[in-house]
């Protein structure tokens, strides 16, 4: 069964220490989601034109935090997981970031952001629309959100389909999966709850909840099939992975700039300005 907050809060707040390694610096193919990521965050960031006050919608343990500082005169952050909080403020070039432990729903503040930011958190929360709401409550006139979320219409969608149909089959493919997470808490990794949703699909809600989309591009442009990613189709093994690597990145920076690209990815990046006429 899916898992929804209680359950993210919990396993966050036993494993979080480790998740910036696990998720993004493991080996090779994390190494490059984190690095499209970054680049995608750094050019967003690059079409805002006010830097004073921003609020981060789960900072976890300050992957992401790391650039926004480096672009805010304030940063207020809002995270889950009491233990993401801990790992965030041992980071020393984030001492000045106000981090508050709560989901971000039931979050409570008087203040107004420039710019709010979301990195693949959004998909995360089932009421998106109650999300885009609150962010439009919090943002100053003319305020930015800017969200980087997992896209559900890429060829990653579905993969879980043929991962068990090998998994049946070919269960020796998932052995260097097994061996990454052999060591950590990870027991329901595949089963959290999310909802990704469609470009177009973000864009109306956006529009409904009174902002207007500016940019938008993808994010990780690469086939899921490493036998050492995370929860991908096992078919390339660890021997191999840095000959694909390098073709892949060649492909992703012709790519990145290409709005129409994010078929082929497996987040997008979204900038919308909030409107002062409200639908």
């Amino acid at each position: 069964m899916p898992l929804k907050k209680h359950d993210l809060q919990k396993y966050y707040n036993v494993d979080g220490h480790s998740y910036r390694q696990l998720r993004w610096e493991r080996n090779l193919i994390m190494h490059f989601d984190y690095k499209c990521t970054a680049y995608a965050l750094k050019q967003g960031l690059k079409n805002l034109k006010v830097f004073n006050k921003a609020l981060e919608i789960g900072s976890g343990p300050g992957t992401w935090t790391e650039y926004i500082v480096q672009k805010f005169n304030t940063i207020h952050a809002v995270e889950l997981s009491e233990t993401m909080i801990k790992e965030a403020k041992k980071n020393k070039n984030l001492t000045e970031v106000e981090f508050y432990h709560s989901d971000f729903l039931e979050f409570q503040t008087s203040e107004k952001y420039d710019t709010i930011i979301s990195v693949r958190s959004f998909e995360y929360f089932s009421d998106k629309s109650a999300f885009l709401k609150k962010c439009y409550e919090l943002l100053k006139p003319g305020g930015i959100i800017l969200i980087i979320s997992k896209t559900k219409g890429s060829y990653w969608y579905g993969k879980s389909k043929v991962r068990k149909i090998l998994k049946k089959t070919i269960p020796s493919f998932f052995k260097y999966e097994n061996q990454l997470f052999e060591n950590t808490n990870i027991d329901y990794q595949e089963n959290f709850w999310q909802e990704r949703v469609f470009l177009s699909q973000i864009k109306k809600l956006l529009r409904k909840s009174g902002f207007i989309p500016l940019f938008h591009r993808p994010v990780i442009i690469r086939p899921p099939i490493f036998m050492r990613g995370k929860s991908e189709v096992p078919l390339i093994p660890p021997k191999l992975e840095k000959h694909f690597i390098k073709i892949i990145s060649l492909i992703n920076k012709l790519l990145r700039e290409l709005p129409q690209a994010t078929i082929f990815a497996e987040s997008f990046i979204i900038l919308a300005k909030k409107s002062n006429l409200k639908n």
